[in-house]
């Protein structure tokens, strides 16, 4: 996160007449001591043996995702005309970093965050009276706002980018993360339902009740809400379109749930760019929609 608070100490001032002490200036890039390296490799041992590749890989993930986070508060801040002085990933001791500019870039031995250090984030911060113009609190309040919300939108900008991937190289089943439109039966537990009804794997359900099917998750829903009951089931076998009655079978543990007896093997189908656009701003929105409701 975006360091707020924290500001160069004071130092004492020079006793008269103390001599002069030239420091050298930083070099380019400095290197860490192997204690630190240690640390950093048995975290990520640790990691490994509690959780196999899975762990490791999502702290990448979220590090990565926290860095882009700060990266955008960087850039807003350096389009603004701010003076940034330190961009690390991760916390704690140092581990390696060098020096472009005005700013320190590095890495942490703690892989969970970073953060980015733009001078005069608040009034109280002791700041070189030359670099004033450079502080946060010098600029307009348009160039600060963006600062603020530039880490956030970058969240929104990798999720876009993440479902145009999806969409265009990858795919996904019925070609639509909010809505599977077409999908074909996998499997049918034997004695289910669905079995006593004749459907087989291969079997493409069109309608359910009367109604079109859409999402996998609605059709489950729309099953487990009618335990008991007897409804017309639509299906596509081989190019001809059969319809069966199906009398919806109950859950062993919980008989107020009904269960049809079949899983889905949903067709995954991949996009052309121009179109996979469209549908990666259009599912985004639907997913921002549905979040905000549960929240609600």
């Amino acid at each position: 996160m975006t360091d707020l608070h924290e500001s160069t100490p004071l130092q004492p001032p020079a006793p008269p007449n103390a001599p002069i002490t030239k420091h050298a200036p930083d070099a380019d890039a400095t290197g860490t001591s192997p204690i630190r390296l240690v640390i950093l490799a048995g975290l990520l041992v640790l990691a490994f043996l509690g959780g196999g590749w899975a762990l490791p890989v999502v702290i990448l993930g979220v590090v990565v995702m926290i860095f882009l986070h700060e990266l955008g508060h960087y850039l807003a801040a350096r389009i603004g005309g701010m003076k940034v002085t330190e961009f690390f990933i991760g916390f704690g001791p140092k581990l390696w970093s060098f020096r472009r500019g005005d700013t320190e870039y590095g890495l942490k031995v703690i892989p969970a965050g970073a953060y980015v250090k733009i001078i005069g984030m608040n009034n109280l911060d002791e700041v070189d009276p030359a670099d004033e113009d450079l502080t946060y609190r010098s600029k307009s309040y348009p160039k600060r706002f963006l600062v603020a919300v530039a880490g956030s939108a970058m969240h929104f900008t990798q999720a876009l980018v993440m479902l145009f991937l999806l969409y265009t190289f990858i795919g996904v089943p019925g070609g639509s993360l909010t809505e599977l439109t077409a999908w074909d039966i996998a499997t049918v537990t034997d004695g289910s339902a669905a079995d006593q009804a004749g459907l087989r794997p291969g079997d493409e359900i069109l309608t359910f009740d009367g109604k079109d099917v859409g999402s996998y998750d609605d059709f489950r829903v729309d099953v487990a809400s009618i335990p008991g009951e007897r409804v017309a089931v639509t299906f596509e076998r081989d190019g001809q379109i059969l319809e069966r009655d199906v009398t919806i079978g109950t859950w062993e543990e919980d008989p107020s749930r009904g269960l049809l007896g079949i899983t889905p093997d949903a067709l995954t189908t991949t996009k052309g760019p121009v179109e996979a656009v469209g549908a990666s701003i259009s599912d985004f929105g639907a997913q921002t929609s549905a979040t905000l409701g549960f929240m609600g």
